[in-house]
């Protein structure tokens, strides 16, 4: 699974509230220490996050830990709107950086500190199945004009939605129920959706030992 990207644009995320999702993003069912972090905070407009590591093969950008945010680390994107982080993301999409989906990825924006929910979001594309190979639509021939799939997911929920996203195991509707049995409501003009998820896999033990690192950082002072 490739890196994905963090956009943090709440201006009162300090180095704490980053680290304390980070914790909760972590792959907490499968992962081990050299795998189980796996989102890279962007803290720059200028692009060196998606450059820099042009020449490895993969080109992967390398994991943000919990703890490796501190007081001193500066984020350009603090007070930044999600269009404004769409555009970025357009901008650089079509780079065709390989290992690297950067039309995938997660924001936490105000709302995200105070219920802890992170926005997720998948650029949106329609495909002509009968052309052969499939080719994508142009946008104005698209169905739905919008350019990103949203919705808000649990920190605890952000981890696997995201890896069945990134692996193309699961759609970007399939983390999004009908409500109460009715008819799928689908999204809204702007591509958000309702997201419903289907819960945290975690066991107790999984769960203590998550809880057991939240203990820790909160004695250490980085949450």
């Amino acid at each position: 699974m490739s890196t994905g990207l963090l956009f943090v644009t709440a201006p009162e995320a300090d180095f704490k509230a980053i680290n304390h999702f980070l914790i909760y993003a972590r792959d907490w069912e499968f992962g081990d220490e050299d795998t189980w972090d796996n989102f890279h905070l962007v803290t720059s407009r200028k692009d060196p996050d998606l450059s820099k590591f042009s020449d490895s093969r993969r080109n992967e950008l390398p994991a943000t830990k919990p703890g490796d945010v501190t007081a001193e680390t500066s984020n350009e994107w603090s007070g930044a709107s999600i269009q404004d982080i769409e555009r970025y993301v357009l901008d650089h999409e079509p780079t065709g950086i390989d290992g690297n989906e950067i039309s995938l990825f997660l924001i936490l924006d105000c709302q995200s500190l105070r219920d802890r929910t992170c926005i997720i979001a998948e650029r949106y594309t329609e495909w002509n199945d009968d052309a052969d190979p499939p080719e994508k639509f142009p946008k104005e021939d698209r169905e739905k004009q919008y350019e990103f799939n949203k919705y808000r997911a649990p920190w605890d929920e952000t981890y696997i939605c995201f890896a069945n996203l990134n692996i193309g195991n699961m759609d970007f509707e399939d983390f999004a129920d009908d409500d109460e049995g009715e008819e799928d409501v689908g999204a809204d003009g702007e591509g958000w959706w309702t997201f419903r998820g289907m819960g945290s896999d975690l066991t107790e033990e999984q769960v203590g030992r998550r809880e057991g690192v939240v203990r820790r950082f909160e004695g250490e002072g980085k949450i």
